[in-house]
């Protein structure tokens, strides 16, 4: 595997890893029973990592544009465990 992609894998879960305690995670009567939806949880975590993403290119920070859309495209790859 190239090694530009491997990074690119990398961030992508160490972005979406550091949101995934951070979201709210219960949906319909699932805060009422203390039942998290895993996959609502991790949907929410990708939506904040591609939110970031998206605000350093707005202000044009030090990374390459195709790094940040391949670390985007991993973020979409990504599935819990």
């Amino acid at each position: 595997m190239e090694l530009r992609k491997l990074n690119a894998e990398l961030k992508a879960k160490e972005l979406v890893d550091f949101y995934l305690p951070k979201v709210y995670c219960y949906v319909g009567s699932g805060f009422m029973t203390g039942t998290e939806d895993e996959d609502y949880k991790l949907k929410l975590a990708k939506e904040c990592s591609i939110f970031l993403l998206n605000q350093i290119e707005e202000f044009s920070l030090e990374l390459p544009y195709d790094f940040i859309e391949e670390v985007k495209q991993e973020i979409n790859k990504l599935n819990l465990h």
